[in-house]
């Protein structure tokens, strides 16, 4: 298999991994789990009441894009990246992969190309029939998670921002928290996803290098209040 090739299906079966990491988010598999006992898959499914033979396997999978570890008994511990999914530490990313791993954002997706052809930045409202920020007020759940997601969010950001403010390898981007220029407005498509930073809490979002942007800051699925 070429590198070209590599690259595509690994960009294509992307959201099996992000998938792996919320699933353990989901069900609080991190949170069970430290950097230095280890405990069986048997363990934590008699402890949790998930079923030992499955969990097994998604312990394998989650350990194989480097969220956990596994010793030579079959045990599991967290890795660094694996850690900052506990829900109690304090630079926690597990309320925003419970946020965007689940089906309210990942549904906003499919309108990118309709969203494209038209102009319009309106996939909450495609997919819900109103903004972000109404649909809180009836789904409770997506209220919780989302207030949630942010405030993790941009703490963690908070922790980058400074971390390139004393000389660190990020190199500081204003994103902007404004989520569509005066001519998207004119154009009336101030409702659905901002082209911003993944947070409309955070001004700033930093890169790995000067200029460089990823999809998900490109074409985010935020749904920052106007």
């Amino acid at each position: 298999m070429t590198t070209a090739a590599g690259q595509v299906i690994d960009l294509i079966f992307g959201r099996w991994r992000s998938q792996v990491l919320a699933a353990g988010a989901e069900l609080g598999i991190f949170d069970r789990l430290d950097r230095t006992v280890p405990r069986t898959a048997r363990e934590l499914a008699a402890d949790m009441g998930l079923d030992a033979a499955l969990l097994y396997r998604l312990l394998r999978a989650q350990a194989a894009i480097g969220l956990l570890v596994e010793d030579s008994s079959g045990g599991f511990a967290l890795t660094e990246s694996g850690d900052l999914l506990r829900a109690a530490h304090p630079r926690s990313l597990a309320a925003m992969a419970r946020l965007e791993e689940r089906p309210q954002h990942y549904a906003l997706w499919k309108h990118l190309p309709a969203m494209i052809k038209d102009g319009k930045q309106n996939a909450f409202v495609r997919e819900f029939g109103h903004m972000a920020f109404d649909h809180a007020k009836a789904d409770r759940d997506y209220a919780e998670r989302f207030d949630q997601a942010m405030t993790s969010y941009s703490g963690a950001q908070a922790v980058q921002v400074l971390d390139a403010l004393r000389g660190g390898k990020g190199a500081i981007r204003n994103s902007g928290s404004t989520p569509c220029t005066r001519t998207d407005r004119e154009q009336g498509n101030s409702a659905g996803i901002p082209i911003v930073s993944p947070s409309p809490t955070a001004a700033w979002s930093v890169s790995p290098r000067a200029g460089s942007a990823s999809a998900g800051r490109i074409i985010a699925t935020t749904t920052g209040k106007r």
